[in-house]
């Protein structure tokens, strides 16, 4: 990331001049939402905003003490289909155009939390950006329109790209204030795993609230929780997760952007996704062939078919699930090629813990290269889980050979 400390970056309040009062008033009250490119326009409630004012989160504005206003930001309303909540976000698409994400990567957690034993919970904070408290000197730059009224807005607005580093950096930080507490804890964001067998949720949560964070009721993992999008139960002694949620109806007009965010929504961060993964890769490669721009509209039924029979097989026994919990230091690392993709999976106790897939380049290269290139691959990823022992399982011969005289010399 560049810098994080410099709001004052939307100074010359540009999206202020560059919206008329009427515009700026309808965005406050509609946004865009669905799967199609006409919009379909969802009111965020009057009774939300009120809520904000008398939260204290929208501030009227005072001229005369803070002085005018820097910089004007549309207030929109965003449908979250998974929870099917309305959620307020900002738009701060100038802002984040000055300023570089932080990555956090999901899957460096899932493989951090997966080895962490079956006694867990989740403690997750209540509207957690609205805990955190912008400096007064910085509300100018902040304002938004309310019934022809200005606010400003007090709270870290959701929406800006450099929200989740504020987020993990103020949670970390407030962990680390126990010894017991940041060793028993793990951060993604807002959401924290408690390993009860280092410290107890309650504590977790009584440590919150000492500096001024509101958390929900822990949720225990056995009896199922909803962690990083996946869901999380108990079955025989162990954990278990599957997808979290259905998955809608295809989109009603078909573009390469719409084809795309239902792939993703079909595998997400899945660790385990079988023949749904090259399926999915194989729709996308074929989205790609047949449309120049994301919104072009897609001419034909090729794509809606396969992505139909996808849906009838994932309705029938949906590939996504697997175990949880992964203990011990071996494993074995399965891989193999074919003239459309590689693959490699990672067995761990008799259980598939992960696996990849990855379509091949429209090139001529010999099958035994594209063996070779999924032993590379599926070695990549287990050396993320530290394995100390791993077994090697290839049908290849001559990648066998190649690698064994690596060894031997």
């Amino acid at each position: 990331m560049r810098r994080t400390s410099v709001p004052p970056m939307i100074m010359h309040g540009t999206p202020g001049r560059r919206h008329g009062s009427g515009q700026v008033e309808k965005s406050l009250a509609y946004c865009r939402i669905g799967w199609s490119n006409t919009p379909c326009l969802v009111e965020l409630e009057p009774s939300m905003k009120r809520k904000w004012i008398k939260d204290g989160w929208l501030v009227p504005h005072n001229e005369c003490k803070h002085g005018p206003p820097k910089g004007l930001i549309p207030l929109m309303a965003v449908v979250q289909h998974n929870k099917g909540k309305v959620r307020p976000v900002l738009d701060f698409r100038e802002l984040n155009d000055t300023f570089t994400a932080d990555s956090d990567v999901c899957a460096d957690k899932l493989w951090e939390w997966r080895k962490q034993g079956i006694n867990l919970s989740m403690v997750d904070l209540k509207k957690a950006y609205l805990q955190i408290h912008i400096h007064e000197s910085f509300w100018p730059y902040q304002t938004v329109m309310y019934k022809g009224c200005r606010y400003f807005l007090t709270r870290l607005g959701f929406g800006l790209n450099v929200a989740p580093l504020i987020m993990k950096t103020v949670l970390n930080s407030v962990l680390s204030q126990d010894l017991d507490v940041k060793r028993g804890t793990s951060a993604y964001i807002d959401d924290v795993l408690v390993n009860e067998d280092v410290v107890t949720a309650s504590r977790v949560v009584e440590h919150f609230e000492r500096y001024g964070l509101v958390a929900k009721a822990p949720e225990c993992v056995v009896d199922g929780a909803r962690i990083l999008g996946l869901r999380v139960w108990r079955e025989h002694g162990k954990l278990y997760w599957g997808r979290d949620g259905g998955l809608g109806g295809l989109p009603r007009h078909m573009t390469r952007r719409t084809v795309f965010s239902y792939c993703g929504k079909l595998v997400g961060n899945f660790p385990v996704c079988g023949w749904l993964r090259v399926a999915v890769a194989y729709v996308k490669r074929r989205a790609n062939l047949v449309t120049q721009w994301w919104d072009d509209l897609i001419i034909g039924d090729e794509l809606k078919i396969l992505l139909e029979d996808i849906m009838d097989r994932v309705g029938e026994d949906d590939p996504v699930r697997g175990r949880w919990d992964v203990t011990g230091d071996v494993a074995k690392v399965w891989v193999d090629a074919s003239s459309l993709a590689m693959g490699a999976m990672i067995e761990v106790d008799g259980d598939i813990i992960e696996d990849a897939t990855w379509l091949r380049p429209n090139c001529a290269s010999h099958i035994n290269m594209a063996e070779l290139d999924a032993v590379i691959k599926g070695l990549n990823l287990v050396l993320a889980w530290h394995m100390k022992r791993v077994e090697l399982m290839t049908d290849s011969s001559t990648v066998w050979r190649w690698i064994n005289d690596g060894f031997t010399g």
